[in-house]
């Protein structure tokens, strides 16, 4: 388009876009053993993920225990994990203690009223793993005192009981590995080192003009992307099954305005209800993905790759094909309109496979959908009779 209009492709025409993050190491290897050039637009955004943070703030508060921030923020992380009226109550501590007084102080005078308190067994515990890893700067370097802090608040157990747990782990694990090659730094040179390079990061994703410059393959997340367009999209892992999420929830919302209480849906058995109301909320999902999708294929302005891997993701290969409906045997370049006035040149080729059992349910809850927009206004009892049928 434009200037370039007639121009052979480049490989800064390409984007590939990514739902999830955590295929990009396979993803940079492959595009390396290729030698494609390649930008990845998410790594920046490391030194400001939360866990790589609590750990810096970590640091800060083993070097400098004045610092309130790094306090306040070390005490809110997993590795502690206060409630915010706790955290008040050792700020206002300090601060009936005189003008000045740092918040580390209010803590520990915090700690000797209230023995009892849910949360003073682990502040007591964080103190003390503070004062000895202080008191052992002489003998540890950075890595080791950063290790040292990993392990004695079981910090990756509790990164992988929340989302995205591995990932997590993995960002720990690399400023492990960045502190062990900089094992020389003293604790303030590491954290001004990552600090540094916090800035550079956020410095770089102010200036996109000099990334367009370059001739590599730019790596997106779908949100990360939003806004952009390229001339080519690679959309790579739309074959993969839904990541499944939790269900908190205790009611869903059915047609017609039926509330149906789930529970917790950790039973072997369901009333058949609680059955039809999981399955709505698996529809709902597989909408959200749609919805997600689509954005991403309307950031193509000429060619749109789908990459589909041959084997047990048939199915929801096959699954994103309808919803886009494109016949599963098409295997040929063709135009697929996204949207009014945005046509692009697509190719597709995959092999159909035998459905995973889960992927069963998924057809099933296909057909609760289409059954249930067709009979928004049946009875229980006629809804018991099609999830018995």
């Amino acid at each position: 388009q434009g200037a370039e209009q007639g121009q052979p492709l480049q490989y800064r025409h390409i984007a590939i876009l990514l739902r999830q993050t955590n295929q990009v190491p396979i993803l940079e290897e492959a595009l390396s053993r290729a030698r494609v050039p390649f930008y990845n637009t998410a790594r920046r955004q490391y030194f400001v993920q939360p866990e790589v943070r609590d750990l810096i703030f970590a640091l800060t508060v083993i070097d400098s225990p004045t610092d309130d921030i790094a306090v306040a923020a070390a005490l809110r992380s997993p590795m502690v994990g206060v409630s915010m009226d706790t955290l008040y109550a050792c700020a206002l501590q300090a601060q009936e203690m005189g003008k000045g007084t740092p918040l580390w102080t209010g803590v520990k005078r915090w700690l000797e009223g209230n023995t009892t308190h849910a949360d003073a067994q682990a502040v007591r515990e964080f103190v003390a793993l503070v004062e000895s890893l202080q008191q052992q700067r002489a003998v540890l370097d950075v890595a080791q005192t950063l290790s040292g802090l990993i392990d004695h608040t079981q910090y990756e157990a509790r990164l992988l009981c929340r989302p995205d747990g591995k990932q997590r782990v993995a960002n720990v694990r690399k400023l492990v590995q960045m502190a062990t090659e900089n094992r020389k730094m003293s604790i303030a040179q590491f954290v001004e080192m990552v600090n540094d390079l916090e800035r550079i990061a956020l410095r770089e994703g102010e200036a996109p003009v000099l990334e367009e410059t370059a001739d590599v393959v730019r790596i997106y997340t779908v949100h990360g992307a939003k806004g952009l367009q390229f001339p080519v999209v690679v959309l790579p892992d739309v074959a993969r099954p839904i990541r499944r999420r939790p269900q908190p929830r205790l009611l869903a919302c059915l047609p017609a305005q039926r509330f149906v209480a789930q529970g917790f849906m950790k039973e072997t058995t369901h009333p058949p209800m609680t059955q039809a109301a999981a399955m709505w909320s698996r529809q709902r999902e597989w909408e959200e993905e749609l919805r997600v999708w689509y954005v991403a294929m309307t950031r193509a302005i000429e060619h749109l790759v789908f990459v589909a891997p041959n084997g047990a993701n048939g199915f929801w290969w096959n699954l994103f094909l309808d919803a886009l409906q494109i016949p599963h045997s098409f295997s040929q370049e063709g135009v697929l309109r996204i949207a009014e006035g945005c046509d692009v040149m697509v190719r597709v080729a995959s092999e159909t496979d035998t459905e995973p059992a889960e992927a069963i349910e998924e057809q099933r809850l296909r057909q609760l959908s289409q059954w249930l927009q067709g009979n928004a206004e049946c009875s229980v009892e006629e809804l018991v009779q099609w999830l018995n049928g």
